[in-house]
């Protein structure tokens, strides 16, 4: 998938295509070779990690305004994909809180949201 011009793909962290977790180690804490769990990379990069039940969002690299738009419109295309039916955001760096909202993740008490 391509999102500003960068390749972007979804991969559930246990996909044999995913080598974080075991070829690669995360570049991040908090993010683990899980079930259910999911890592945006950008350009090959692993960019965010989605983790199991989505509640939580960690940036793999330093929010810098040059990967951010395409990483968040591959994670709203779990949605899109009918991979899950919302995605309701809990925790996530506050840096990608507008990035979010532009791509569709509404605002509510239990924190960012993204209807199918």
């Amino acid at each position: 998938m391509a999102g500003g011009g960068a390749v972007v793909h979804v991969l559930a962290a246990t996909d044999p295509a995913c080598a974080y977790g075991s070829a690669l180690g995360w570049p991040a804490k908090g993010a683990s070779r899980a079930a259910g769990a999911y890592v945006v990379l950008v350009d090959g990069l692993a960019s965010l990690y989605l983790e199991r039940g989505g509640r939580s969002l960690v940036a793999l690299r330093e929010v810098d305004g040059t990967w951010e738009a395409a990483a968040v419109d591959g994670l709203a295309s779990l949605v899109a994909s009918l991979r899950a039916s919302r995605l309701a955001l809990q925790r996530y760096p506050e840096q990608l809180g507008p990035v979010l909202r532009d791509a569709g993740f509404i605002p509510t008490p239990k924190g960012l949201v993204r209807y199918a």
